[in-house]
């Protein structure tokens, strides 16, 4: 069995010592949260991470938790979606060079319907969704949505997967997360 975990079990703090604790334990990679890491890596692009990483033996399989702390960001207002545009872009180039593939998206507070009709938000997302999924497949990486049943829109597996279909681009997935079943 490979295991990957996610940097929210321990909060802020991850250096060598801890990827190598990590490793020790069976750990092979690691699904970030980037609002976890420290402000000045962000920053750099990643390199002392993606160092760390490799030294470590671990590999980041992608990044999760996208949007958390983030304010002003929408997937059906119009503005709110072209910042989530530049930061998606941006984080998704990120996930790449460090190795990661997998970007999932779970931020239901980016999931609200802004005043739509709720079959007018879902019209919405498939075409929103369509966009960052072109954006996905140029940074080499796959866009994965989390249904939660707090969120406004795709609140379980049927309605992730009636997403998916009707998006249907081969960078988009769902990510089924037993947690939020």
């Amino acid at each position: 069995m490979r295991l990957a975990l996610s940097n929210i079990a321990w909060g802020r703090v991850l250096d060598g010592a801890m990827l190598a604790w990590l490793r020790d334990r069976g750990v092979e990679g690691l699904e970030l949260a980037p609002g976890l890491l420290d402000e000045r890596e962000m920053e750099r692009g990643g390199r002392e991470l993606r160092g760390m990483l490799e030294d470590a033996d671990v590999r980041c399989v992608g990044f999760h938790s996208l949007f958390f702390g983030m304010e002003g960001l929408s997937l059906v207002e119009e503005e709110g979606f072209g910042r989530l545009c530049a930061v998606y872009k941006w984080l998704a180039g990120w996930c790449a060079g460090l190795g990661g593939e997998l970007m999932t998206l779970g931020s239901p507070v980016v999931r609200r319907c802004e005043g739509l009709a709720r079959e007018e938000a879902e019209r919405v997302l498939v075409e929103r969704f369509g966009v960052l999924a072109g954006m996905s497949a140029r940074c080499g990486v796959r866009l994965l949505i989390e249904p939660l049943a707090q969120a406004e829109l795709v609140r379980d597996w049927c309605e992730g997967l009636a997403l998916v279909e009707a998006v249907g681009h081969g960078s988009f997935g769902l990510q089924m997360d037993t947690r939020t079943m």
